[in-house]
C-alpha cells in the first residue's frame, strides 16, 4: 500500500525533474546559438554553467584565412565587416586549475554526455564546411585566376602580383633590369682577386622570358602541384630568377684574363755547373697551377642566370714538373771543351767553353727521391787550349794565301762576277766550318741582278743567268789550294779555261754542282774578296801556327778527244816535305 506523503511527492518530483530538464535544454539551445553567431563571451556564460564530470575535455580550433576571399569576417557597428580569427569551444572551462593526471586515478570509464556530443557534431560540422569552402575557394582561384599568382616575386625583391605576362615583362626590362644587372661578382683564384661586373658580361635581363616563367607558376604538373604552388606563392616560397642573357665574348675575354694572372707553368727540373768548383747543382723545380677555363665560365654564366651574385672560388689544381732524368742531365751536361771562335754574322769573338765530365749514375745516386729542391754533383772539368783572350791577340792576323785571275767578256760577265765575289767577301770560317760557294752565293736570278752570260752545257756554249760565276769559285779554289785547306767537293769544267792554270779551275751550278772546302786550321780563317781593274783577286787570312809552304805542279796528256791532267801538291812544314795529287781533270778538246 503506498503512502500518502508518498503520492503526494511524486508530483512535486516530476514537476523539478521537468523544470531541469528544461532549463539544461535552454541552455543547451542557448550556447549553441552563441557558437553559431560567433559569440566571444563564451568564458564568462561556461563559468555560469555546472561543472561537468572531471574526465570533460576541451577542444579548440582556429580557423584562419589563407586568402581574402576566403575570410571569416564579423559584421562591425559602422556596418563594415572585419576580417576574424574564430575559436570554437567544444566545452566548458572550468573555474578550477586543472589538476595533473597522475593525480587522478583512473577509476572508470564516464559516458560522454548528450550535450558534448552535439556540441561536438557542430563543431565537426562547421571545420567540414571550412575545409570544403576553402579548397573549393583554392581550387577556383587556382584554375580561374588569370593574371599571375599572388606571392610571385623576381628575386625575392620584385612583385609581380596580380600582373598580366606583358606587364610583367614591360615592368621587368624597365624598373627591374638596371638593378639586376647593377651588381659584382668577386672571383678569387691563388691568393688574387678580381671583380667580375656583371653588366659588362651580362646583355640585359630577358623580360619576356622571365615574365614567362612566373606566369607558368601554379600553371604547371597535375593538380596538387598547382594547388601547391600556389599556396607556396602565398607564402613567400615560390621565387623565380631573371632569364638573363650573357655576352659569350665578353665572359670569355674576362675568363682569359683573369687566367693570365692566375695561371703558372711548372718550372722543370734544370741544373748549372760551377767550373770553378766542379760541382753540378741540381735544382728539382716547382708545381705549376691552372684551371679549366670552360668550366668557369659556365659556372659564373650559370651563377648569373641564377642571380646569384656570391663571391666565385676558382678551383685551380696543380700541374706537377717532370722527374729530374738523370740520364738527359748526363748527356745535357756533358761536353767536350771548346776554344773561343768568332761569330760569323757579326765577326765578334766567343768565349771558350770549358768540358764537362758527369755520369748519369752519380747524377741518379745523389737525387734519389728527389724530395729536397736542390741537390749537388761533384764533376770533372777539363779547360779549353785557346780563350777568348788568346784568340784576340792572333785572330786573322797572317794571310795564308793570295791569287788573282783576270776577266773579260763585258758587262754581264763582269757584273756577275762581281754578285759573286761580294757574296763571298768576309766569310769566315771558325775550325772545322765547312764552305758551300752555292750556299753562300745562292741561286742566280735575274730578280737578284744576274745577266745572261756565256756557261758551257752539255759540250757546248750557251747563254745564261749568271755566266761568269765559275771564275769567283775558281779563284777561291786556287787560294784554298795554295793555303793548304781540305777541299771536299770539286769538278772542273767542260772545257780548259785560260783564267787559271790547268787542273785549278772549280765549276759550279746551281742545284747540281758545288765547291766546298773546310777549315782544318787551329784558328778562325776569312775570306777577302776584291776586284778592279779586270783582276779578281782572293785573299784567305787566318793564323799560322808553323813554317809552311805549297808548291803546285801539273801533267797532262791528250786521249782522244780529251786531256787528261793531273795536279800535284808538294807541302813544305819547317823543312819537311811531302807531295801528294791533289786532284784529276778531264777537258773535252775542240772549239765550243
Amino acid at each position: 500500500m503506498k503512502d500518502v506523503n508518498d503520492s503526494a511527492r511524486l508530483p512535486e518530483e516530476e514537476k523539478e525533474a521537468a523544470v531541469s530538464e528544461d532549463k539544461e535544454r535552454n541552455e543547451t539551445e542557448l550556447e549553441t546559438a552563441e557558437v553559431a553567431d560567433g559569440a566571444q563571451n563564451e568564458e564568462e556564460q561556461t563559468a555560469e554553467e555546472p561543472a561537468e564530470s572531471e574526465d570533460a575535455q576541451t577542444e579548440q580550433i582556429r580557423m584562419e584565412t589563407v586568402d581574402p576571399a576566403f575570410q571569416i569576417s564579423k559584421r562591425q557597428g559602422d556596418g563594415s565587416w572585419e576580417p576574424q580569427s574564430v575559436w570554437i569551444s567544444c566545452a566548458e572551462a572550468s573555474d578550477e586549475e586543472p589538476e595533473e593526471e597522475e593525480s587522478q586515478p583512473i577509476t572508470e570509464n564516464k559516458p560522454v554526455s548528450d550535450r558534448t556530443r552535439r556540441i561536438r557534431q557542430i563543431v565537426a560540422g562547421a571545420v567540414a564546411a571550412v575545409v570544403v569552402l576553402t579548397v573549393g575557394g583554392l581550387s577556383l582561384y587556382t584554375y580561374q585566376y588569370p593574371n599571375i599568382f599572388r606571392g610571385v616575386k623576381l628575386a625575392s625583391e620584385f612583385s609581380l602580383s596580380g600582373m598580366t605576362e606583358e606587364q610583367a615583362a614591360q615592368y621587368i626590362e624597365s624598373d627591374c633590369g638596371s638593378s639586376i644587372l647593377n651588381h659584382d661578382i668577386t672571383v678569387t683564384g691563388d691568393g688574387k682577386e678580381f671583380t667580375l661586373h656583371v653588366a659588362d658580361v651580362a646583355e640585359q635581363v630577358d623580360g619576356a622570358a622571365t615574365a614567362e616563367a612566373a606566369y607558368r607558376i601554379g600553371r604547371e604538373g597535375n593538380y596538387f602541384q598547382r594547388v601547391g604552388a600556389v599556396v607556396a606563392a602565398l607564402f613567400g616560397q615560390n621565387n623565380i630568377d631573371a632569364v638573363i642573357k650573357t655576352d659569350d665574348k665578353a665572359l670569355q675575354k674576362f675568363v682569359k684574363g683573369v687566367h693570365g694572372k692566375v695561371q703558372y707553368d711548372p718550372v722543370q727540373p734544370s741544373f748549372k755547373i760551377d767550373k770553378t768548383n766542379a760541382v753540378m747543382t741540381i735544382d728539382t723545380g716547382k708545381t705549376g697551377l691552372d684551371f679549366n677555363q670552360k668550366t668557369m665560365r659556365r659556372e659564373l654564366k650559370e651563377q648569373i642566370s641564377g642571380m646569384s651574385f656570391d663571391p666565385y672560388e676558382i678551383e685551380t689544381y696543380v700541374l706537377n714538373q717532370q722527374k729530374p732524368n738523370a740520364e738527359k742531365m748526363a748527356k745535357d751536361a756533358c761536353c767536350e771543351a771548346e776554344n773561343a771562335k768568332v761569330d760569323t754574322e757579326t765577326g765578334e769573338i766567343l768565349h771558350s767553353v770549358h768540358g764537362v765530365k758527369v755520369t748519369a749514375k752519380a747524377i741518379s745516386d745523389a737525387v734519389g727521391d728527389a724530395s729536397k729542391q736542390t741537390y749537388t754533383v761533384p764533376v770533372e772539368i777539363t779547360k779549353p787550349e785557346l780563350t777568348a783572350k788568346q784568340l784576340e791577340k792572333v785572330l786573322f792576323r797572317d794571310v795564308l794565301a793570295q791569287t788573282t785571275t783576270y776577266y773579260s767578256g763585258g758587262y754581264s760577265r763582269t757584273t756577275n762576277v762581281r754578285l759573286t765575289a761580294e757574296a763571298c767577301d768576309n766569310t769566315i770560317l771558325n775550325p772545322g766550318d765547312e764552305f758551300s760557294y752555292n750556299g753562300i752565293v745562292g741561286e742566280r736570278t735575274p730578280e737578284r741582278g744576274y745577266q745572261t752570260a756565256t756557261i758551257f752545257v752539255d759540250g757546248k756554249s750557251v747563254e745564261d743567268y749568271g755566266g761568269g760565276a765559275c771564275q769567283s769559285s775558281s779563284t777561291i779554289y786556287m787560294a784554298v789550294l795554295r793555303a793548304d785547306l781540305e777541299v771536299t767537293e770539286r769538278r772542273n769544267h767542260q772545257f780548259q779555261i785560260t783564267y787559271t792554270p790547268i787542273s785549278q779551275d772549280a765549276t759550279v751550278a746551281w742545284g747540281s754542282q758545288d765547291f766546298k772546302f773546310v777549315n782544318d786550321t787551329d784558328y778562325p780563317i776569312k775570306i777577302d774578296m776584291s776586284m778592279g781593274d779586270g783582276a779578281l783577286t782572293c785573299t784567305i787570312y787566318g793564323t799560322k801556327t808553323d813554317d809552311k809552304t805549297v808548291e803546285l805542279s801539273s801533267t797532262s796528256y791528250v786521249s782522244g778527244n780529251y786531256r787528261y791532267a793531273t795536279l800535284y801538291k808538294t807541302v813544305t812544314v819547317n823543312g819537311e816535305s811531302e807531295t801528294h795529287v791533289e786532284n784529276e781533270s778531264s777537258y773535252r778538246l775542240g772549239e765550243h
